[in-house]
């Protein structure tokens, strides 16, 4: 993004935690809210993209997978520390505290990205593209590009399988498990210091450790989490079963976009992201409407789900021949 697509991205993110508390100060219906939070989640990941083009451009290939790493890393501290102070907020300030912090932190980080630079701004100012160019030029790229394909397509497959199961844990943990309120918490306080656990691995070995070989080994541990998840019943077993997922989840992702912003120029790396991001979540809204269909059936139909897809997902690695990319650049 150029100097003005910076801090053009981040300034809705500085008005959207506003928008919910006025609406529900005011009775607004409740369709309108919701409403709102699918406008605040579409500018979130328009925004999400944007971080994601700024730091491909902002530092070496060598360095990619210790940037991703340490993106995670945050990520996930944020995600078990977060709730915690959440609640002190709230506490002091109700709820239109918490998100007047959130407002305030994204002022910051417009403050802190509106002189950026990149290597995209000379093209943007020698040729302005419509939005339908720009997608088409980066879908024509992606699909003439073997492993930035085959990559997207091995990751929509374990998508399908994530955005079957995560609309449902919290419906689980109450209903299957009788987990208490206390203990939900606890349940996400796992996953989230399994992701950190998940950051460090990967910000160690990634490098010593061959691309293709790191796809496939995670697709299986995940795989692994996914089917002793099946144990519904035993909450411990269940947590357990979540923690080694979210361990894998956030490997595979760092992994994910490191190789596709290694093997992506400078010039199509806006349009490869944003395609990329697009085409391994558009199934969302349709999972999560299958999600509560197979949970009406049987709650352990989710987890087979989630199980065949990953292993599809392994299995195209295989096929295409992704297994055999090598370790990154030092």
């Amino acid at each position: 993004p150029s100097d003005k697509k910076s801090s053009t991205c981040s300034r809705p993110r500085l008005l959207k935690p506003l928008i919910i508390p006025l609406l529900i100060l005011h009775d607004f219906p409740i369709a309108l809210v919701l409403f709102m939070i699918f406008l605040i989640g579409t500018v979130d990941l328009m925004s999400w993209t944007g971080y994601q083009i700024l730091i491909s451009e902002s530092v070496s290939e060598s360095e990619l997978s210790k940037i991703s790493g340490a993106v995670g890393l945050i990520s996930s501290i944020q995600k078990t520390f977060g709730p915690g102070i959440a609640a002190i907020i709230v506490n002091l300030f109700n709820y239109l505290g918490g998100f007047m912090l959130d407002s305030i932190s994204f002022g910051y980080l417009t403050y802190v990205v509106k002189g950026i630079e990149t290597t995209n701004n000379e093209n943007n100012d020698k040729k302005k593209k419509s939005i339908q160019q720009t997608l088409s030029q980066g879908l024509k790229f992606v699909l003439k590009e073997h492993d930035i394909k085959w990559l997207i397509i091995s990751f929509l497959a374990a998508n399908v399988g994530f955005q079957v199961v995560i609309p449902m844990l919290t419906f689980l943990l109450k209903v299957q498990t009788r987990a208490s309120i206390n203990e939900i918490s606890i349940f996400f306080t796992i996953s989230s210091v399994a992701s950190i656990l998940g950051n460090f691995v990967y910000l160690h070995f990634s490098k010593k450790i061959k691309l293709g070989t790191q796809l496939i080994v995670i697709g299986l541990i995940i795989t692994v989490g996914f089917t002793i998840m099946l144990a519904i019943k035993s909450l411990l077993i269940f947590t357990m079963g979540y923690a080694i997922v979210s361990f894998g989840s956030v490997w595979a992702q760092a992994n994910f976009f490191t190789i596709i912003q290694s093997k992506t120029p400078d010039q199509y790396k806006g349009m490869v992201t944003a395609t990329s991001t697009s085409l391994t979540r558009i199934t969302g809204p349709l999972m999560a409407t299958l999600s509560g269909i197979l949970v009406r059936i049987s709650p352990s139909l989710i987890f087979f789900v989630a199980i065949v897809c990953l292993v599809l997902s392994v299995l195209i690695t295989l096929i295409s021949g992704l297994q055999q990319l090598d370790k990154l650049a030092n």
